[in-house]
């Protein structure tokens, strides 16, 4: 059976057993339960999602009955073997989430220090297969931008040398990653551009005669778009910023509770590829 029909069914069953919170009713669960060759649970990112889709239950249900609803959805269509490693693994996973959220704000100050202590804390909590499943993408992804970032503000080179840089660095990244960091890099000279423009108080339409003459008018047109898309990013990350800080200043709810509502909040408001690059930014902020 396909793997999105086989979530269907166990979404029904589990459905038909108890009454799913109404963010998820209706719903077929993100993400998979996935197997090696032996037939033993195979951490994934899909399990992940997975783990996540259940969790952003989290203020409609308490984490007890969140746990309930995803392993009856397992145990709808796997052994009980298998329903028990992948509830010890979202035991860990949830006291994961729980550390992090205590022990973040102690990290340090700067970026490349939160970052490490990020890694640090998933390798006391996962062997090295579950870290490369769970966050390798993610992992990878924060240290370019550490690196973009680290080129960004070398004032020895100058803007030919510090863009070929960055092509340099695209480049090495895993394929899957590579469209996402072309994106950021352009974002960042972007940025660097429109600094200048705000710095100089240059209009919309001036810096569009001035892209057009500097780039092309269908370069200059694309640029236009992506101010606007700027815009709009820069807004809603600043929204979520607020946000994830009056959930994390909510005494009412434990750790579990705080990273689950930071999670569902996310989901809610970003796609996948947008939820990714939001995490990676995440230790630089």
């Amino acid at each position: 059976m396909p793997a999105a029909a086989a979530l269907a069914d166990q979404a029904a069953f589990t459905q038909s057993k108890r009454a799913l919170p109404a963010s998820l009713r209706g719903s077929t669960p993100d993400g998979a339960v996935t197997l090696d060759a032996s037939g033993r649970l195979r951490p994934s990112i899909e399990l992940r999602r997975l783990f996540d889709y259940f969790l952003s239950a989290i203020g409609e249900l308490d984490l007890a009955a969140i746990r309930t609803h995803l392993l009856d959805t397992v145990a709808a269509t796997e052994p009980p073997a298998l329903t028990a490693e992948v509830a010890a693994l979202f035991d860990r996973y949830v006291d994961y989430q729980a550390e992090l959220a205590q022990q973040a704000a102690g990290f340090g100050a700067l970026p490349v220090d939160r970052l490490a202590g990020t890694m640090a804390l998933r390798r006391r909590f996962f062997d090295a297969a579950t870290v490369t499943a769970f966050f390798g993408a993610e992992e990878a992804d924060a240290q370019a931008t550490l690196r973009r970032l680290e080129i960004g503000h070398d004032p020895a080179l100058t803007s030919a040398q510090r863009e070929q840089r960055w092509r340099e660095l695209e480049q090495s990244l895993p394929p899957e990653l590579q469209a996402q960091a072309r994106e950021t890099t352009s974002a960042v000279l972007i940025e660097e551009q429109s600094r200048q423009f705000e710095q100089l108080g240059i209009a919309a339409a001036q810096r569009h005669r001035e892209r057009s003459a500097a780039f092309g008018r269908a370069a200059a047109d694309r640029l236009a778009v992506l101010d606007q898309q700027r815009a709009d990013w820069d807004a809603r990350r600043a929204e979520y910023q607020r946000v994830r800080a009056a959930i994390l200043a909510d005494a009412g709810l434990g750790p579990a509770e705080r990273a689950a509502g930071i999670e569902q909040w996310l989901q809610q408001h970003f796609s996948a590829s947008e939820q990714r690059r939001v995490r990676a930014l995440e230790p630089f902020e």
